[in-house]
């Protein structure tokens, strides 16, 4: 830290700071370097304190994981880059090839962002992740934020895992874009956006769609949303605990959410048809405004 500014010179010490003003003329004369004084802006932003720098990219590694020469491995949070393992349901053998295509379109899109240069980065994290990865928001050779430039290509999708400011309306921004004008993966048949009927034929994948709410409920500590009448059938999409609480304040305070059109992503899952058990309100978003008395 810089030492804190000045005080004011009191009448009795004015002798004594025109001395030390000659003395300083003299020296900057000479040419002697002088420290900065407090009140200067010699140090960097905050966001550019937190900016890390390591080796250049070697691989890219399941997970949106960057594998670099050192041996750091970096998370690229809050995305979900096409992977075989996760995308596809087990009778989809025959779109591997596709899910591996855009895999190496993104994968080459990086390497070109990145250039070969050290990676810069901020960490989001004290500490790599269970899988030994740091997560982190990474730059571009550039200066372009990787994460939104993959986004707003269509090369990757939001995984909204801890995402929060001030990283969270640019990344939604830049996703929404990229789905509404069906660019890269979004136009791909096992990346588009479904329909809610569809999700029989992709549970265990990660998918977004989109449909009507049918019934939206409190059952203790538990808030259901109901995309049609058959409970042990139709698409559900819950959420638990304080997750419930937070959907019903957060998502669900002042909207009646029967008949309004929202946007559900996340794990396919199967407990009475295909389930969506969400861990954070925004998994189910409105796509216009549902006015009306919210469910309680």
């Amino acid at each position: 830290m810089l030492p804190a500014a000045a005080r004011a010179t009191r009448p009795r010490f004015r002798i004594c700071a025109l001395l030390r003003a000659a003395v300083l003329g003299a020296l900057a004369a000479c040419g002697t370097a002088l420290p900065a004084a407090a009140n200067d802006s010699a140090t960097a932003p905050a966001e550019d304190a937190a900016l890390q720098q390591a080796a250049p990219l070697a691989a890219l590694e399941p997970g949106a994981v960057l594998r670099l020469a050192d041996g750091t491995a970096l998370r690229l949070a809050f995305l979900r880059l096409p992977d075989v393992m996760t995308d596809l349901p087990a009778s989809g053998d025959g779109a591997a090839i596709e899910v591996e295509a855009w895999r190496e379109r993104a994968a080459t899109a990086l390497r070109d962002m990145l250039g070969g240069a050290p990676v810069r980065f901020r960490a989001l994290a004290a500490a790599p992740d269970r899988y030994g990865a740091l997560p982190a928001m990474v730059l571009a050779a550039d200066g372009t934020p990787v994460q939104e430039a993959l986004l707003s290509r269509g090369l990757a999708r939001l995984d909204l895992a801890g995402l929060a400011a001030p990283e969270a309306e640019t990344l939604r921004a830049a996703e929404a874009q990229a789905r509404m004008r069906h660019l890269g993966l979004w136009n791909a048949t096992p990346y588009r956006v479904r329909a809610l009927a569809e999700l029989w034929d992709w549970v265990g994948t990660y998918q977004v769609a989109v449909g009507r709410v049918h019934s939206a409920a409190r059952v203790g500590d538990k808030f259901f949303v109901n995309f049609g009448p058959e409970y042990d059938s139709d698409v559900t999409v819950l959420f638990k605990g304080p997750v419930a609480r937070r959907f019903r304040d957060e998502v669900a305070a002042g909207r009646r959410l029967e008949g309004c059109p929202v946007l559900v992503r996340g794990w396919i899952e199967f407990w009475n048809g295909p389930l969506v058990a969400a861990s954070m309100p925004a998994q189910v978003e409105p796509l216009e405004s549902c006015e009306g008395e919210a469910e309680r």
